[in-house]
């Protein structure tokens, strides 16, 4: 089952402030769980968009000739 951001907030904003401050100190501190959370969030957004070559990328961004 997946969460609405506002139930995933409403649920934070439920926590007692330790529990709070815990889990804020964490996003900051523990920056390699926050960099796999957003990369999560980028590939479940972007599961529709049709494959395409690695090449192809490289030579739209300029990076092949």
């Amino acid at each position: 089952m997946t969460m609405s951001a506002n139930e995933v907030m409403a649920q934070i904003m439920a926590l007692p402030a330790p529990e709070k401050e815990k889990l804020a100190c964490m996003l900051v501190e523990e920056t390699d769980w926050l960099e796999d959370v957003l990369d999560a969030v980028v590939v479940n957004t972007r599961m529709d968009e049709p494959e395409r070559p690695l090449e192809m990328l490289l030579r739209e961004q300029g990076l092949l000739g």
